[in-house]
């Protein structure tokens, strides 16, 4: 009976205070639901299982540079073998190879496809069913057996209607008829977005097992053994590798991370991190504003809580009410934050960067409901105990020989209140530093030259393959063909051809290690690295690298010819520091090993990201490397979009089976590169501002109250001759002071929180002195305006209101 008559009571009271429960409830959606959205992120980028049955189970090799103490997923099929053949650490093992591959269509253009070459086991790895039809058998695998794939459910449903027919059907893939064995449900899709599945086939693997990084593997632990024992295994296989096999093994080892860290990756998982650690800083501030709020509510009803305790009313019944009327507001917080947090998902959904993995699964699912319901309670659990704590201590005849606004909320819950808003001050510039970092990152990085004009320039990607493409030289001519077709289109400047564009806009990003011919492999670990690109004719020309020295490739650069390679400035100085390089000899002496005679010298391009650091770039003629998949880069005199249309039609009449895949210009090329950092400093720069925004108001509010507390005090002082500058001084002095014990906490708690954002900023010192001292000033500057206010007011009143002021 009690808790009903004090819910109904509560509801009544926060009726008649509509503002106040409107402004309570706000600030608690506002940062229950920012935290709920980036939480949600989190949870489907980090936390939500993987549809594979006993998926903690399942781990990932990896190699790792010992160098620079960098993974990546390519091993060799020596490893995979290795691995394979101990089944008490591993139940089962399966190898993969990334495939570029284009589906012809019945009707219209042909489409390009993600697809993966598995051996038999791979499904079984994964515990996988068919959803129709059956997966890999070990005939399947042998050379001369007949073409078979298998599809995703995602392919079955979106290309061919969920055809029940769909198993026995022969499409054409890689410009060869294959027969469809089977639809691969959802819980087979790996690597992510694979759509087609073709069977491995070992005897292509065989023929370079140690030094072929082009593979990647998946295991299923045993039962009973951990991540550490199946990681000591790996690491003690790469070991004996490397004593076996010394200088194909320099600088390189094998590891396991988890399925989770493969696919999200540790810098996308620190980002996430600082996020969710930034938004609970904002939640934090609007938890402080609300006790504050309650302060001054509870201190207002002083009388009437003394009044019913004077009737019979005990602590725990008045506590009670208190607890209830904050539950009440933490429910409408809840409700409204699921609102905010939805709205706030869709935009992350629809402007988030396309390189955070399963970003588009981010929703609203029981976990993130139980979140904000979790974080709803312990708020309002937190903004309710200091006022029930005042009612526990309130002395009740000293309330009831008050009146009105008199009611005095004591020196102990005015210095409660002061620290609430010292610490708001504080984790507001630890935001705002935050942000202002991440805004001069962002700034450097926009201007970071990535070593080629991106204005009017096309890009685009061709797999060359099938049948009719047997051996390098019909792909060498069709390359060549298809260079002079779109040349003569009306408006195209140029084109050329690269291995992978730059800025991570598409292909295959290899490393390579040199050293200049007739000299002794130096010291493990000094040997030269750089990035190994291979490009046609025309690609210098066309993306405006600048040749710094000697000649671009030519027609005359065939497979016949003496190998010649192309260096970046970067690598020039590190090969041949007080030397001309032009015409000195270099092998790569782990991969290509071909003497490759340097013919040109280029300035640097960011191959891989505009935030990498230049380790140099080594070009060689793709007619003495040749790849099957390409991209394509055509120089035009107008906006690129309008010339896609003209190089389809000229691929359609060399080959309609090939297909215009990752059509972009290099602009977009650039911004999605700028994508994540984008993202990042635009997440931190609103909280941030949103925290300024509470911390004024709760500073405000503090000086606000402290002045009406104090009236018939000023009332006196002014009445015994005080001037105004002097009731001036003695109000902004308790802003002062709050404000800068907040901004020296502040301080100290972003250098520690600096570290934590090294890892995402470019070319910025984590400890700034400007940023740190610019936004000292700023948010100095805000608070004090935020204290000028009510303090101002207070040399407005006139002596005789005050001193009649109850």
């Amino acid at each position: 009976m009690g808790f009903t008559q004090d819910f109904r009571f509560a509801l009544r009271t926060l009726n008649k205070s509509r503002g106040f429960a409107a402004v309570a409830v706000l600030v608690l959606a506002l940062g229950i639901g920012a935290n709920s959205a980036i939480f949600s992120t989190m949870n489907a980028v980090l936390l939500r299982g993987f549809p594979y049955p006993h998926a903690d189970e399942l781990v990932i090799p990896v190699a790792v540079d010992t160098r620079l103490g960098t993974i990546g997923l390519a091993i060799t099929y020596h490893d995979y073998l290795q691995w394979k053949s101990n089944r008490q650490v591993f139940s089962e093992v399966a190898v993969s190879e990334g495939l570029r591959t284009d589906l012809a269509a019945d009707n219209g253009a042909p489409e390009r496809v993600d697809a993966t070459a598995v051996s038999e086991d791979f499904f079984s790895v994964l515990g996988a069913h068919p959803l129709t039809g059956r997966f890999f058998v070990k005939d399947d695998h042998l050379e001369n057996a007949e073409r078979r794939i298998i599809i995703s459910e995602a392919l079955w449903k979106r290309r061919f209607g969920s055809d029940p027919a769909i198993v026995g059907r022969r499409i054409k893939v890689r410009g060869t008829d294959r027969v469809v064995i089977g639809v691969a449900s959802r819980q087979s899709d790996y690597p992510l977005g694979t759509q087609i599945w073709f069977p491995f086939i070992s005897s292509d693997a065989e023929k370079d097992p140690v030094d072929n990084w082009e593979y990647e593997a998946i295991a299923r632990l045993a039962p009973g053994v951990s991540l550490e024992t199946g990681r000591a295994f790996v690491e003690s296989v790469g070991q004996r590798n490397a004593k076996e096999f010394p200088a194909k093994r320099r600088n390189s080892a094998t590891s396991v991370v988890t399925l989770h860290e493969a696919v999200v990756g540790r810098e996308t998982k620190r980002a996430l991190l600082v996020l969710l650690a930034a938004i609970g800083f904002v939640l934090l501030s609007a938890t402080a504003n609300l006790v504050n709020l309650l302060l001054n509510r509870a201190a207002a009803r002083a009388r009437e809580f003394s009044i019913r305790s004077a009737l019979g009313a005990s602590s725990a019944r008045l506590v009670q009410q208190v607890l209830i009327e904050a539950g009440v507001l933490g429910v409408l917080g809840a409700i409204a934050a699921i609102l905010i947090a939805y709205a706030i998902i869709k935009a992350v959904i629809a402007y988030g960067p396309s390189s955070i993995p399963r970003l588009e699964e981010t929703s609203i699912d029981a976990r993130v409901l139980l979140f904000t319901l979790a974080i709803a309670a312990l708020t309002a659990g937190l903004f309710a105990l200091a006022p029930a704590w005042r009612i526990t201590r309130q002395d009740i005849r000293e309330a009831l020989q008050q009146s009105g606004n008199a009611v005095s909320s004591g020196k102990a819950s005015q210095r409660y209140r002061e620290a609430l808003v010292v610490a708001q001050v504080a984790l507001s510039l630890m935001l705002l530093i935050a942000a202002g970092l991440l805004v001069k990152s962002f700034g450097r990085l926009q201007h970071v030259d990535p070593g080629v004009r991106t204005a009017n320039l096309l890009s685009f990607e061709l797999a060359v393959s099938g049948p009719q493409y047997p051996e390098d030289e019909p792909k060498a001519r069709f390359i060549a063909d298809f260079h002079r077709r779109v040349d003569a289109i009306p408006g195209v400047v140029s084109s050329g051809a690269v291995g992978a564009l730059p800025m991570g806009g598409g292909g295959f990003y290899l490393g390579r290690s040199f050293v200049r011919e007739g000299e002794p492999l130096p010291p493990n670990g000094t040997e030269y690295s750089s990035m190994w690109n291979v490009i046609t004719p025309g690609f210098i020309k066309t993306t405006g690298l600048q040749l710094m020295a000697g000649r671009d490739f030519n027609d005359q650069d065939t497979k016949d010819s003496a190998p010649v390679v192309i260096i970046s400035q970067t690598l020039a100085k590190k090969m041949f520091p007080n030397e001309d390089p032009l015409g000195r000899v270099i092998r790569s002496w782990r991969d290509d090993n071909k003497p490759r005679q340097i013919v040109g010298i280029v300035a640097d391009v960011k191959v891989g990201s505009l935030q990498e650091q230049a380790t140099g770039t080594a070009f060689v003629p793709h007619q003495q490397d040749p790849w099957g998949v390409l991209a394509y880069v055509v120089r035009t005199e107008g906006d690129p979009k309008q010339y896609v249309a003209f190089v389809r039609s000229a691929l359609n009449r060399m080959d309609p089976n090939i297909a215009l895949a990752r059509v972009s210009s290099m602009e977009a090329i650039r911004e999605t590169a700028l994508a994540e950092p984008k993202f990042n400093m635009f997440l931190i720069a609103g909280f941030s501002l949103l925290a300024l925004m509470l911390a004024t108001i709760g500073l405000f509010g503090v000086i606000a109250y402290a002045v009406s507390q104090r009236t018939r005090e000023i009332g006196i002082r002014m009445a015994l001759g005080a001037q105004k500058n002097q009731i001036l001084a003695l109000v902004m002095n308790r802003g002062v002071r709050i404000t800068l014990l907040g901004l020296a906490l502040g301080l100290g708690g972003s250098l520690v929180l600096s570290r934590a954002l090294a890892s995402i900023l470019f070319d910025v010192r984590p400890t700034d002195v400007s940023i740190y001292g610019g936004l000292f000033v700023v948010l100095g500057v805000t608070a004090m305006l935020a204290t000028y206010v009510p303090a101002l007011r207070a040399t407005r009143v006139e002596p005789l209101t005050a001193l009649r002021y109850e």
